[in-house]
């Protein structure tokens, strides 16, 4: 029965007019039943009850009572005048209020602000490049940074709260429009921005970030505003880099993700050394002024920079050169360019470092620097695997071995290369989804010191290939616990999100290098200083100044025990034409050491520098 009464009572209720009268029904009954309360209670009973219950609901509907009958029947009729006319000017402002928030809320309004960062598209990356910003600005003033993509902007809004809700010390603003549109793109001020990050927008199918760029590039005549943008196609990346005036700084992801992975084959402290430099949280790459410095060489201040190590210049035309030569002499408006904690940090000299003499030190005579032989297992295929080994090998010592494993249910061909390897040995094998072939007497027999998995990203999604990825490291990691564990290879495990390695349990013969945590970084220090473009495309590839790490064997000989300085240890690189930057002691890797710090020499000591090959 109430079932039926509550079916029928909503389908009058639905129609307005209904409505009305259902609420006048609630007054009528609300006042009878008040009324009887009253005179239960003793109360109002000098009145008919046909009086006491007009004098109720007058009061509940606020029409003004009246004694006698022309009085009442005026009282209603200016009630409802004053209802209509008041109701219809409360409709119109709230309906006009409504349009105006609804407005607001759909993300069109112009943006005035100046010197603000703009994040076009959207993508995982959003969030990291968030938290490096502000990073970055800890010591300046609350940064404002501006999403703008094609996402609902009231969806966006609660997205950013929900998965980055630590918003102190920041300002994130929202806007929702087409990056492909210059009338939408213009809302951004983007000729005032700070800088304008280029995402690969996730919400756009078959989105293609060149036209964006091209569109924002409109938006900006002056050419006074970086562009910094991810790109998956590296020929229409050097394209629109080259455009004179425009301010276009690419970031491919693949090549970042070859340059780094390669380099950590060589050494696992190469990637934290690398890290190190894009993240804001330990030391960074700065530029400071050279005027205090006019007249003395490199030598001189970087045995003696407190503070900070010393890793190039850029000169007076903004030629920018690292691991100069020791006897450099610092010119009128050179800049230096060093390694430190912080950009705000006083530049100073400990001139009882400042000597050149190393005659007191047994240096060796190295002719060629003490190379090993390398085995290598690649577990997976794509494309950016063949951009890594073609990374490799140059740096690779001749006789080295890499063996290519890789999945027939997935792969048809057997995986190739294109440019010579004759130094190098390279095997192939396959295998399929039902029959692993890695097996604890093959690891042994190869003697494999890493092992690299590459997620067939080619041919899947990248939350496909890392679900793979993951899938190969925990099969790898059952036949590496029945090694020992100072026999067992380092596993290196190349992710496209780095959300995904918190999935796994993770050891110490683990490492990643995680794709869109890469290219996040990056773009966000190019967003902070575009100059560091150079800096980083000479370290990240193979030829030019790259980061080695070297057995202090290499340099001097020594009795363990015997003490060294660090500012000693510098003046030693430097007569290598070798920049250090960092020492390694019981694996623990420390940037920009403080100078006059001595330390015990042992034979497991690893100095880090820059150099050539």
């Amino acid at each position: 029965m109430l079932d039926y009464i509550k079916y029928h009572f909503e389908n009058k209720i639905t129609k307005s007019s209904n409505f009305i009268i259902f609420l006048f029904l609630v007054a009528g009954l609300s006042s009878l039943l008040i009324v009887g309360i009253q005179r239960l209670i003793g109360l109002d009973t000098q009145l008919s009850l046909f009086n006491s219950w007009w004098d109720s609901i007058t009061s509940i509907l606020s029409i003004g009572s009246g004694d006698t009958l022309g009085e009442r029947v005026s009282s209603f009729i200016y009630w409802c005048l004053n209802v209509t006319i008041s109701g219809s000017i409360i409709a119109f402002l709230t309906t006009k209020l409504s349009v105006f928030i609804t407005n607001l809320n759909k993300g069109k309004s112009q943006v005035i602000d100046k010197n603000h960062y703009v994040i076009i598209g959207w993508n995982s990356n959003i969030f990291k490049v968030f938290e490096e910003l502000k990073a970055a600005n800890l010591n300046q003033k609350t940064p404002t940074i501006l999403c703008f993509n094609d996402m609902n902007n009231v969806e966006m809004r609660a997205k950013i709260d929900l998965e980055y809700p630590d918003q102190k010390n920041m300002r994130i603003l929202t806007r929702s429009g087409d990056s492909y549109n210059l009338a939408e793109l213009s809302i951004a001020n983007l000729d005032k921005a700070k800088s304008i990050i280029v995402l690969f927008d996730e919400l756009k199918s078959s989105y293609n970030i060149e036209t964006s760029v091209l569109a924002i590039r409109k938006n900006i005549p002056d050419g006074n505003v970086p562009i910094v943008s991810e790109f998956h196609d590296e020929t229409n990346m050097k394209v629109l880099s080259q455009l004179k005036g425009k301010n276009i700084l690419g970031v491919h992801t693949k090549s970042i993700i070859a340059s780094v992975t390669s380099q950590s084959i060589r050494n696992k402290h190469i990637a934290s050394v690398i890290m190190d430099f894009l993240d804001y949280d330990g030391d960074e790459i700065y530029f400071y002024s050279g005027a205090k410095f006019v007249g003395l060489s490199i030598r001189e201040i970087s045995c003696s920079l407190m503070g900070a190590t010393l890793i190039g210049i850029s000169d007076s035309n903004k030629k920018l050169v690292l691991n100069p030569a020791p006897q450099k002499i610092i010119m009128e408006g050179d800049e230096l360019i060093v390694i430190a904690e912080d950009d705000d940090i006083a530049l100073s000299l400990d001139e009882s470092l400042k000597k050149t003499d190393t005659s007191s030190l047994q240096i060796k005579k190295r002719e060629n620097d003490l190379y090993q032989n390398r085995s290598i297992l690649i577990i997976g295929w794509s494309d950016l695997g063949r951009k890594i080994l073609e990374n490799t090998i140059p740096m690779l010592h001749e006789g080295s071995n890499i063996h290519i494993t890789y999945r027939t249910d997935i792969l048809n061909i057997s995986p190739s290369l294109t440019i010579p390897h004759e130094k190098v040995q390279i095997e192939t094998s396959s295998f399929d989804k039902e029959n692993f072939s890695i097996t604890k007497e093959f690891l042994m027999k190869n003697k494999f010191d890493t092992i690299l998995i590459i997620g067939y990203i080619d041919h899947f999604t990248n939350e496909v290939a890392d679900t793979f990825s993951l899938m190969q490291n925990l099969q790898i990691k059952t036949v590496l616990e029945e090694i020992n564990s100072k026999d067992r290879p380092r596993v290196i495990l190349q992710l496209n999100d780095g959300a995904k390695k918190n999935l796994i349990d993770i050891d110490e013969n683990n490492e990643f290098i995680v794709s869109n945590t890469l290219s996040s970084l990056l773009m966000t220090q190019l967003a902070d200083n575009q100059r560091l473009q150079y800096i980083f495309e000479e370290l990240f590839t193979p030829f030019g100044n790259e980061i080695y790490i070297k057995s202090i064997n290499n340099y001097l000989n020594f009795n363990e025990g015997d003490t060294i300085l660090i500012s000693e240890l510098i003046n030693l690189c430097l007569n290598f034409s070798e920049n250090f930057i960092g020492i390694i002691q019981n694996d623990i890797l420390s940037l920009n050491p403080i100078k006059t710090n001595e330390i015990i020499l042992t034979s497991t000591i690893e100095i880090v520098v820059i150099c050539e090959s």
